[in-house]
């Protein structure tokens, strides 16, 4: 967790001059911050909440995976086994703080599409406490790749020609890094033990930002440390950003019945339909504006 000047020295180096936005409330970081500590003490096995350096002014909800006695809601402790990343905390929204770890606030595509991948049915008889749970008992962690409640939509070019992107990805001297936090948690033994053994991160994130990031992982330019990301097919139906030789493309076919909008003309008498991606994408962003649930379980397989 990043400390106010930590976080404001972050802006500043490589916000401020590409955004006419005011440095996003430090306080609302604390409490989206907080609120994913409460998730990753479901790893832990503990309530954390009197141990950590900075908390907010005041708790904004008893801790939900936490009885009165300190005891965890689950009866088996999870382990972190598949790390999602997103782009960006979203800002809040009439008072709301819109945030995925936020009880109140009812999951959306964030939690729902990795809990399809997983298997989860029935998820409207599930409130977001109930979500969050079935998404730790699968060992699933979404992070995202900013601290900042922003929006991305006319700075995300910028961000990665500046190498900014690459910077929060794995700069080991940023400490909100992705890798840098993960590293935290592996060292925290939160992670699974064949966690560095197998594939086991995906982009949810919108296609800018995340092609930009899987090309270069799968061009071996990015360190990804204990990051292990599935190479080339993986995963988005959205028009692709070109990067590289126009050739570096694959057909894929797919079920008719896995949801996807955007779908193209279906192949005759085969309950199937093909679509083209990038050789580059790790991602599991589609065309409908969501992470999709289809090509969250591709890329983790």
């Amino acid at each position: 967790m990043l400390s106010n000047t930590d976080y404001t020295t972050l802006w500043k180096t490589h916000f401020s001059g590409i955004t006419i936005q005011a440095c996003p409330d430090f306080k609302e970081y604390i409490i989206r911050e907080n609120m994913l500590e409460d998730y990753l003490d479901l790893f832990r096995g503990i309530n954390t909440r009197n141990q950590r350096a900075i908390t907010p002014k005041n708790w904004y909800y008893k801790h939900p995976f936490f009885d009165e006695k300190g005891n965890s809601i689950l009866k088996e402790k999870p382990c972190i086994k598949y790390i999602l990343i997103a782009e960006a905390a979203p800002q809040v929204i009439k008072g709301l703080l819109k945030y995925i770890y936020n009880i109140n606030i009812a999951g959306g595509a964030y939690i729902t599409a990795p809990l399809k991948a997983f298997n989860i049915n029935n998820l409207n008889n599930l409130n977001t406490t109930d979500r969050l749970l079935e998404l730790a008992k699968k060992g699933v962690l979404i992070i995202d790749l900013f601290p900042f409640a922003i929006n991305y939509n006319e700075i995300r070019e910028q961000l990665n020609n500046g190498c900014v992107t690459d910077y929060f990805f794995n700069d080991k001297l940023n400490l909100y890094s992705v890798t840098n936090r993960i590293h935290s948690l592996t060292e925290e033994r939160l992670t699974c033990n064949n966690f560095k053994n197998q594939i086991n991160s995906v982009f949810i994130a919108p296609p800018k930002i995340s092609h930009y990031l899987a090309h270069k992982i799968n061009k071996r330019i990015l360190s990804t440390h204990s990051l292990i990301f599935k190479s080339g097919l993986n995963s988005s139906l959205i028009t692709p950003i070109y990067i590289g030789p126009s050739n570096q493309y694959y057909n894929l076919s797919i079920p008719a019945h896995s949801s996807i909008n955007h779908l193209p003309i279906p192949i005759s008498n085969n309950p199937t339909y093909t679509i083209q991606v990038p050789i580059y994408a790790c991602t599991a962003y589609s065309g409908s504006g969501y992470p999709n649930s289809f090509f969250i379980t591709m890329s983790l397989i």
